[in-house]
């Protein structure tokens, strides 16, 4: 499994995540949720804490709010 499988995982949560840990960036943003979901850094485990975690989408949210600025920038690279 990489990045961009989990990408559609990131549902209407936090959609400008979900595009951005399927491109160039995947592995950077990917450890940013990993961290916001507290497990580890590898595709595996931010999968399986979005399936199982149901707090997920609201700490996707909210990285997603406080990163805004740093991830629209990420988008334009």
């Amino acid at each position: 499994m990489n990045w961009k499988d989990i990408a559609p995982l990131m549902g209407d949560a936090a959609p400008l995540i979900g595009g951005l840990i399927g491109g160039p960036a995947g592995a950077a943003v990917g450890g940013l949720v990993a961290n916001a979901l507290g497990t580890s850094a590898t595709p595996d485990a931010v999968s399986q804490a979005l399936k199982t975690n149901p707090d997920a989408a609201v700490k996707l949210a909210t990285l997603q709010e406080e990163q805004a600025v740093a991830f629209k920038q990420m988008t334009l690279q």
